[in-house]
């Protein structure tokens, strides 16, 4: 005979079983946090989402480049309901290894709880084709993180189709998930000259803004050339910058460096109808992120998220500065699962007037007057923030499916980011004004000064001859 007190304790087990269940299966469902989920609702639709094995299977003319690339991604509203848009693309990328079309742009919550339904086929230039007569394929919505409590999130489609003519549009249908509104937008189809990307860094540059009241165009440019210059040092092969707002005197500058190779300027607006400090996280950090990661992964093997006063800095054992390309085969980052990222966290190098100004690091005459922060600021704050907070990445670009702001969100396969030791592995070095705090050495940029003041005599001589602008005025 079993006790009453014994059965009472026997419902209680069963009654908390069932609740971790009921835990367990609504985490699993829980589409955003579980990679897993994601990797197996990838491979449900579409197959293998690995495929490099598979590059040989898609055909692309490369001459799709050159009709493609010169127009600019910009925002399209799909549909709208009481005045305000629910959904807007940005961009449509053909994606080698995934063999698809990716579509990024963002979607309002609080008008559609989920992404709205999106269908899309190709749709050609060229009269004499008759793409329109396709079938419509069913896209894959996944909605991005770190909206921060606004009406709009940053959204990715994922459209089964591959394009196979040389002038080409994706047509694009979407439906509000309560049928309340639909609409129909064509995108230009942009698509990578190869699609095997090389074994170098390319940098994305969230949405870049001149703020007269904070600095004049000369600083401002002055800031932008170290940046660049600097960084390429570190092994920074090309920058993606998404332009919002910039006087003609910076954009000449930005035009220069786009001449030489070295940059990609893509206007970036949002659509008609959307407050830039209201209703979108920071001018879209997000979108712009993740449009830059799948519009750069077929181009460069490993990728960088920073800002223009940001610099992610590798060291060796002896805390000298080394090459980001080294630093990535020294932490072994791989393309299948292992390390898919390296996290450096945030060491700020806030502005020391004393020492910029003693003399105590020696300049070239022709640089003198010239505000070299990653030279002059040599002593940082001591306490570094944990990893996640303020911290940024070096990526293997197709391991990601999400980047964040500063983790990695999701990845097409299990895959780990490794922390390095700011003291003796990397850190990133961000040159911005904090709160006073105790103040230590940081000798990491030394070993590059040489080059460092060779690549900016260069820079100086080149704008000075070119457009008038002096760096060090």
């Amino acid at each position: 005979m079993i006790s009453l007190k014994f059965r009472r304790y026997l419902v209680i087990a069963i009654c908390l079983l069932c609740t971790a269940a009921c835990y367990v299966f609504y985490k699993w469902m829980d589409f955003d946090a579980n990679p897993i989920r994601h990797y197996l609702a990838y491979d449900y639709y579409f197959g293998s989402p690995l495929m490099s094995s598979s590059y040989s299977q898609v055909n692309v003319s490369s001459s799709v480049h050159t009709a493609t690339e010169a127009s600019s991604p910009s925002p399209q509203t799909v549909f709208s309901l009481g005045g305000k848009p629910v959904l807007v693309l940005f961009s449509a990328r053909f994606d080698f290894q995934l063999g698809l079309i990716v579509l990024v742009g963002y979607f309002n919550n609080r008008l559609s709880k989920q992404p709205p339904r999106v269908t899309c086929r190709l749709s050609s230039l060229k009269s004499s084709t008759n793409l329109d007569a396709r079938p419509w394929q069913q896209a894959v919505g996944y909605s991005m993180h770190e909206g921060h409590y606004m009406p709009y999130d940053g959204v990715l489609y994922f459209c089964p189709v591959v394009p196979t003519e040389s002038s080409y549009l994706v047509e694009v249908n979407g439906v509000d998930v309560s049928n309340r509104a639909s609409g129909k937008i064509k995108l230009p189809v942009h698509v990578a000259e190869s699609s095997k990307p090389a074994d170098k860094v390319a940098a994305c540059i969230t949405a870049l803004r001149y703020l007269p009241s904070e600095e004049s165009e000369n600083q401002f440019i002055m800031r932008l050339v170290e940046f660049i210059e600097v960084n390429r040092l570190l092994g920074v092969e090309h920058f993606y910058f998404y332009n919002m707002s910039l006087p003609s005197k910076i954009s000449a500058v930005m035009k220069h460096y786009i001449g030489i190779g070295w940059i990609t300027v893509t206007p970036w607006s949002l659509a008609e109808g959307i407050d830039l400090d209201k209703d979108i996280h920071y001018y879209g950090q997000m979108v712009i992120l993740n449009d830059c990661l799948y519009s750069a992964r077929d181009r460069y093997r490993l990728l960088t998220f920073i800002d223009i006063d940001e610099m992610l800095v590798p060291t060796n054992s002896k805390g000298e500065a080394i090459n980001l390309v080294k630093a990535a085969q020294l932490h072994s980052l791989d393309d299948r699962g292992g390390n898919c990222a390296l996290g450096f966290r945030h060491g700020v190098f806030p502005p020391s007037p004393k020492q910029e100004k003693s003399g105590e690091i020696k300049m070239p005459t022709s640089l003198i007057g010239c505000k070299i922060v990653s030279l002059l600021r040599r002593r940082r704050i001591k306490s570094i923030l944990p990893f996640t907070e303020r911290s940024k990445l070096l990526v293997v670009a197709r391991q990601i499916k999400e980047i964040g702001i500063h983790f990695v969100w999701n990845s097409w396969q299990s895959c780990q980011t490794k922390q390095l030791s700011p003291s003796s592995e990397g850190l990133l070095h961000h040159y911005r004004h904090w709160a006073a705090g105790e103040m230590i050495e940081d000798q990491s940029m030394k070993w590059l000064q040489r080059d460092i003041e060779t690549a900016l005599i260069g820079a100086r001589d080149r704008l000075k001859h070119l457009f008038g602008i002096d760096l060090c005025a």
